[in-house]
C-alpha cells in the first residue's frame, strides 16, 4: 500500500481512507499485508453509520485463523483412519497421525480460503455502498 494513500499506525492498524485501497487486503498467508493487524475506516467511509459494522467484519476476516475448519479436518482425517482400520486393514498409529495432521491442514486451508471470500464479499459490499469498485 502506498504511504499517501492510507495511514499505519504503530500498533499494527491501518486506516483505509478510501474503499478501492481496500482491494490489496487479503486474508490468505503470504498475500496478507505484512503489519496491518487491524483495520479502521477513515476519511469519507467514517461518515457511514455501518461503519463499526464494516470494521468487525473485515477485522474478523482478515484475522480468520481457519481453526474451526482444522478441527472439523482433525476429525474427518480421524474418522478415515479409523474407517480405514474396520474395512481394510490394520493402520498403525504413525498412519493415525498422518490422517489427522493431513485432516487439520486441508481443514485449515479450506477455513482461510473461506475466510478470505468473505473478506472479498465485504469489501465489495463497502465499494457498492460507496459506488466504487476496481
Amino acid at each position: 500500500m502506498s504511504p499517501s494513500s492510507s495511514l499505519e499506525t504503530d500498533s499494527g492498524q491501518q486506516v483505509f481512507l478510501n474503499p478501492s485501497e481496500l482491494n490489496e487486503l487479503s486474508a490468505l498467508p503470504f498475500v496478507r499485508p505484512a503489519g496491518v493487524e487491524t483495520i479502521k475506516l477513515g476519511g469519507r467511509l467514517s461518515e457511514s453509520p455501518e461503519r463499526a459494522q464494516w470494521e468487525g467484519e473485515l477485522n474478523r476476516h482478515l484475522n480468520a485463523c481457519g481453526c474451526d475448519a482444522g478441527a472439523v479436518g482433525l476429525v474427518f482425517g480421524l474418522l478415515l483412519w479409523r474407517a480405514w482400520g474396520e474395512f481394510g486393514g490394520n493402520p498403525g498409529a504413525v498412519a493415525g497421525t498422518l490422517f489427522a495432521v493431513a485432516g487439520a491442514l486441508a481443514g485449515k486451508m479450506v477455513g482461510r480460503l473461506r475466510a478470505h471470500e468473505r473478506l472479498k464479499e465485504t469489501i465489495r459490499e463497502i465499494q457498492e455502498q460507496w459506488g466504487e469498485r476496481e
